[in-house]
């Protein structure tokens, strides 16, 4: 369950947990217990081992089949600006860049050279590969250490871990 504190940790809703989900989990604890019973009651046989670490393969599974349906990156959602060319003076060249247009947080960027990894591995990619947003699209913004994944939020309302970022000009105005 989130914090109050507006992390921006990732963290398991566990209320958000598929009821399917946890049936199946009961079930296998269910039998895991069971073989582990005929265990502890001496039966060392090798169905008896088998049947146990086949279980506990089947609860792996199933704890990363729940975790993924619960995981939460809290993300700030953005509307699109216009793609504009800027000068980086950092790098000193020309980049190509799309803001927020409330906030000015960078949503994509590109420069002459720009490599991603991708499934098969690092590629260098143009300009027209990237994939820049409508202007005035909602975009939701994840960052997670040094990488960062924008997508598309298109007719939905922004879930719990999704909160609007600040419109700086609004704030700032008179």
């Amino acid at each position: 369950m989130p914090s109050e504190d507006r992390s921006f940790e990732p963290y398991f809703d566990w209320d958000a947990m598929p009821v399917e989900l946890a049936e199946k989990m009961g079930d296998l604890l269910v039998e895991y217990r069971a073989a582990h019973d005929k265990l502890s009651e001496g039966d060392r046989s090798p169905q008896t081992i088998g049947s146990i670490i086949q279980m506990a393969e089947q609860l792996h599974d199933t704890e990363h089949d729940i975790k993924n349906a619960i995981l939460r990156v809290p993300a700030l959602v953005h509307v699109a600006g216009p793609v504009e060319e800027e000068y980086d003076e950092e790098h000193e060249s020309e980049i190509v860049i799309q803001r927020c247009s409330r906030c000015r947080s960078t949503l994509a960027f590109w420069h002459e050279g720009f490599m991603a990894m991708t499934p098969m591995g690092p590629q260098r990619l143009g300009r027209e590969d990237l994939p820049w947003f409508e202007p005035g699209a909602v975009v939701g913004k994840v960052e997670q250490g040094p990488s960062q994944t924008a997508y598309l939020i298109d007719d939905r309302e922004p879930e719990d871990h999704e909160k609007e970022c600040i419109d700086m000009e609004a704030a700032f105005s008179d």
